[in-house]
């Protein structure tokens, strides 16, 4: 299966989101290949921002664990990408 390269975007408003989150992101750790944090305390939510490489089936399976989480929303843009294109 062909893999794709992608960026996550989560939006934690809900701290009580965080265990689950931190559930499903060890589950998924071999595609993270980066993750960053940002606090945005004044306006009372966290940014995580992840970058990941696997195949489709895989991407859509994360961010849609991650959609169900109560408290926290994610988005994911992904591109397929050849080794010739980089």
């Amino acid at each position: 299966m062909e893999k794709k390269l992608g960026a996550i975007l989560i939006v934690v408003q809900d701290r009580s989101a965080v265990k689950k989150l931190q559930e499903i992101l060890t589950q998924y750790a071999s595609i993270i290949k980066s993750r960053q944090g940002i606090n945005i305390q004044e306006e009372g939510y966290n940014v995580i921002t992840l970058v990941v490489q696997g195949d489709n089936d895989t991407l859509n399976a994360l961010t849609g664990k991650l959609g169900r989480i109560s408290g926290l929303k994610a988005k994911i843009i992904s591109l397929n990408i050849k080794k010739e294109e980089i």
